[in-house]
């Protein structure tokens, strides 16, 4: 497969800039949408093969599949589903995503919730974003009714006390 760099530099509005967010969306570009959306297909719904369809989702970091993943935790009608989405979510996310992690812990669902805080525990853990940016969620982990969101709060400390 051959690959016009130029016509996909200036699609993307990259210009002569590169970086992890371009090639992140060169390569949504070069798989195809299909391609993502069906990997994470296959993952929530638990096909032989599922673990090695997310740990690709977890390599490439596809901004088209944040997104879809959101999509699906807005929009199936079931929760195992929407569950499994927000679970793949938090593994795959980047800083961009952080605000999500306020409606996650919104959710009535507590295993949403719970996915919410783990959420804000990998991208500190990534070092994709710092404690100083997330002091308000902090808090509110910290004051959640959900004891496992209560939970995070205290692993998070634990992980930046020893750091």
């Amino acid at each position: 497969m051959k690959v016009d760099w130029t016509r996909m530099s200036e699609e993307l509005g990259g210009g002569e800039r590169g970086g992890t967010d371009l090639a992140e969306r060169a390569l949504d570009s070069i798989l195809g949408i299909e391609l993502i959306h069906g990997a994470i297909d296959h993952y929530i719904n638990h096909l032989p093969g599922f673990e090695l369809a997310r740990s690709f989702l977890i390599h490439v970091r596809s901004p088209a599949a944040m997104d879809y993943c959101y999509r699906l935790y807005k929009e199936h009608p079931d929760i195992e589903c929407r569950r499994a989405a927000v679970e793949l979510l938090r593994m795959i996310c980047d800083r961009s995503k952080l605000p999500w992690v306020d409606e996650l812990l919104e959710d009535p669902d507590p295993s949403i919730q719970a996915l919410g805080a783990s959420m804000l525990d990998q991208l500190l853990f990534a070092g994709s974003v710092d404690a100083s940016e997330c002091a308000g969620l902090l808090t509110k982990l910290l004051h959640h009714p959900n004891a496992h969101v209560r939970h995070y709060h205290s692993l998070i400390m634990q992980a930046a006390a020893s750091a």
